[in-house]
């Protein structure tokens, strides 16, 4: 029934037969577009064998799967089915296809600090964060293999979105931001101020400094003013730098 499903490319019939943990990145919509953006064979008629082998006392049987795909002749592949601990009308054994390869676990997403963003139209949250270094915040979530979107709200820059596969890539950066216009009106003012800064305390220094005696002694002040010392005082005092 699974694979009848999947040869039919029936991906909600095929979600409702996966045994999927639970997750925001792991829901049956987000499921259904990555399966319907994959370019799959078309799968013309296939025959399930008997299970290969059990595993952990019958918790999970794996079935061997022959089918042919149009134009390129035969193939093969196996499922594996587990065992659930809920029961069909209190007595029957239910199974479920086990989704191990469909799913990448604790995938690493790298956005600049603060940064608002969503992956497939979910929001990543604080309780997917994992760590928070200078400039950039990096979060952690399991979601299906296969091409997701990603969009980030950036403070003064235009809003990012792109797409990344986890299938080639073992993590995706946010990065190569465009400042909007807002942004580099603010860019433009903040350069502006520091300058005038600059210049105002350069104007400042000379004020004080009018002979090169007076230049060198403002100087000094300044220096010490910020922490620095006097290198002779401090190797007469034996102080370890």
């Amino acid at each position: 029934k699974y694979f009848k499903a999947y040869a039919d490319q029936d991906w909600e019939e095929v979600y409702g037969m996966l045994e999927i943990p639970d997750g925001e990145f792991i829901q049956e919509d987000q499921y259904e577009k990555i399966m319907d953006a994959s370019s799959l064979p078309e799968i013309t008629n296939f025959q399930v064998q008997k299970p290969v082998g059990n595993v952990g006392d019958g918790i999970t049987q794996t079935f061997e799967v022959n089918y042919s795909i149009n134009g390129q002749g035969q193939s093969s592949t196996t499922v594996t089915v587990v065992r659930q601990s809920r029961k069909s009308m209190l007595f029957f054994d239910t199974w479920k296809v086990s989704a191990d390869g469909l799913i990448t676990q604790n995938y690493n997403i790298y956005v600049p600090k603060g940064a608002q963003t969503a992956v497939d139209g979910v929001q990543l949250t604080e309780d997917y964060l994992v760590s928070e270094e200078e400039g950039q915040d990096c979060y952690q979530i399991s979601i299906f293999n296969g091409v997701h979107s990603i969009q980030a709200e950036i403070p003064w820059c235009e809003t990012y979105e792109a797409q990344f596969d986890t299938t080639a890539q073992s993590e995706c950066t946010v990065s190569g931001l465009t400042l909007s216009e807002e942004g580099t009106q603010a860019v433009e003012t903040k350069l502006q101020e520091a300058m005038e800064a600059y210049c105002a305390g350069y104007k400042q220094f000379l004020d004080a400094g009018k002979t090169e005696r007076e230049c060198v002694a403002e100087g000094v002040r300044q220096a010490e003013a910020k922490g620095f010392k006097n290198l002779m005082d401090v190797v007469k005092n034996g102080e370890t730098l």
